[in-house]
Formats: structure tokens, sequence, C-alpha cells
């Protein structure tokens, strides 16, 4: 059945640079007069949806050290450049208040289940 949905998809892909790699050569067979890099499974490289990945202390610590607007220019280099003006005892505590928040919940969730 995976033979017959890639041979009549429209479009095919791996959902990363090395798995549109693998699955060329895995599915190679399919298209035998045709060499590896040419056989019609591309790549897509996932991405996120900042506003709901991103913790809220970070983006608070983002919106004091980056400025309102840096959720506004994710796309320019410029706005992750300026990462580097924030100070690295601020990332860490941020870090460390996620790591314990993380730390809580993972055992709230195994008394629960137990």
């Amino acid at each position: 059945m995976p033979a017959l949905a890639i041979k009549f998809s429209q479009l095919r892909n791996g959902v990363s640079e090395l798995h549109g790699e693998v699955s060329r050569e895995m599915w190679q067979f399919l298209w035998p007069e045709k060499k590896v890099e040419d056989i019609p499974i591309g790549s897509i490289t996932n991405g996120i949806h900042t506003g709901s990945w991103l913790a809220r202390r970070l983006r608070q610590l983002y919106d004091r050290s980056l400025g309102p607007d840096w959720y506004d220019n994710l796309d320019d280099p410029e706005t992750w450049d300026s990462l580097l003006s924030i100070p690295d005892e601020d990332l860490w505590n941020v870090h460390r208040h996620l790591k314990r928040r993380l730390h809580n919940f993972m055992i709230d969730r195994a008394r629960a289940s137990g």
C-alpha cells in the first residue's frame, strides 16, 4: 500500500532533509530509470508557531531585551543576532525556571498515573 500511495501521490516529501535523502534511497526501486538524487521525493523542514511554542517567561525576556517588535520580525536575521545582547544570567534564570516547571509537571504526572 505505501508503494501505491507513493506512486499515485502528486507530491511526496520527507519531514527533514535527511529523511528526504533516506526516502529517495529507500523507494528508488519505484523509479528504476532514475538516479537516487532524481527520485521525486522532496523534503521540508518542520516549523513552529512561535506564539504558541515559546514559553511565557522566555517571551517576556525577549520583549524586555529585544524590544516589543521582535515578534513582528521573526524572519529578520538581525532580530536573532540581537539575542547575543541578552545577559547569560538572564537566559540561565529562565532556563532554570522552565526546568523546575518541567520537573514538577513530571512528578505530578507520575503521581497521578500510579
